[in-house]
């Protein structure tokens, strides 16, 4: 298996838009909204990450993706039809390699297969972050 970077090849944007047209709602932190093709394109070019990664199998293809932003957190994502097959664990090792020292994995709190993955490699709990809504009604202030 290898990493490659996604900001030395061009040819990367239609499958990593199509990794983010699929993820999960549940494992959505940072999106909103399904961002436009134009969008994500200029969100990939400004270059968001310490480094990203497109994760090759053994034979080349392309299995999904890999992160670290520039505060260390590390976001990680496999196609569905090959998840469960080691490659999110081969792939954070090879990162760590690339980039050794303290890691964050920033997860929704509703993806109990992303925290399970991240403790079972070690990670462990730090904090848990709530959202209130903007116009969210909170009720009455009760004295």
């Amino acid at each position: 298996m290898k990493l490659v970077s996604v900001y030395q090849v061009n040819e990367f944007e239609e499958f990593l838009y199509h990794l983010l047209e699929n993820r999960p709602a549940i494992a959505n932190i940072s999106h909103k909204y399904m961002p436009s093709p134009q969008e994500h394109h200029a969100f990939m070019r400004s270059q968001p990450y310490l480094a990203w990664y497109i994760i090759y199998d053994d034979v080349d293809c392309w299995v999904g993706a890999i992160y670290i932003t520039r505060l260390r957190e590390v976001g990680i994502q496999i196609m569905e039809d090959q998840q469960h097959q080691g490659y999110g664990r081969r792939a954070l090792r090879l990162l760590r390699d690339k980039h050794p020292g303290k890691l964050l994995a920033n997860i929704a709190i509703k993806n109990a297969s992303s925290v399970n993955f991240f403790v079972g490699e070690g990670f462990e709990p730090l904090s848990i972050t709530l959202e209130l809504p903007e116009g969210k009604d909170v009720g009455p202030i009760i004295p």
